[in-house]
């Protein structure tokens, strides 16, 4: 199977030649995939990862690792192919979308519209539960909007912040 996946404005080429052996932009990954406790564990060349995945539609699908939320647009051969020979030019300014990965208190705003930030770069923090979580950054690039305010309260998955990447 062959198929193109689209995270903000970067495209990675897949496909998978085996049931434990994907190819991501030319370069093999030994994978392994399986679901536990309504979680979905990713073991990739040996780094095991946790998250969740939403199907929206036939080709959007919602991932959330950590406290991360991407959309992830897929694509197979046919669909790719009536994209490029399509009249409209569909850029995405999406950004990377950091999400709350729960209900909580915006506590603190470590970020302004514009400021340029790197991986591990503390964003917003949440308080939950009577816990402090630093939501911190995953890409380097720049803050393109704050969608909340200090003191406001936010449900799980709602959008706080959008980052431009860096390319």
């Amino acid at each position: 199977m062959t198929a193109s996946a689209r995270i903000a404005d970067r495209t990675f080429e897949l496909s998978v030649t085996n049931h434990h052996t994907a190819v991501v932009d030319g370069v093999a990954h030994e994978i392994r995939i399986g679901q536990k406790h309504g979680l979905l564990e990713l073991m990739i060349n040996g780094q095991r990862f946790k998250g969740f995945v939403t199907k929206k539609t036939e080709t959007l699908f919602e991932v959330w690792v950590k406290h991360y939320c991407f959309e992830v647009h897929v694509e197979d051969y046919r669909a790719d192919l009536l994209r490029r020979f399509s009249a409209a030019d569909s850029k995405s300014d999406a950004g990377m979308i950091v999400c709350a990965p729960m209900p909580g208190l915006v506590t603190a705003i470590e970020v302004a519209v514009g400021d340029q930030i790197a991986v591990g770069a503390g964003l917003i923090i949440l308080e939950a539960m009577k816990m402090e979580n630093e939501l911190r950054a995953t890409v380097t690039g720049r803050v393109r909007s704050v969608e909340v305010v200090c003191n406001a309260t936010v449900e799980k998955g709602q959008r706080l912040i959008v980052i431009e990447p860096d390319t």
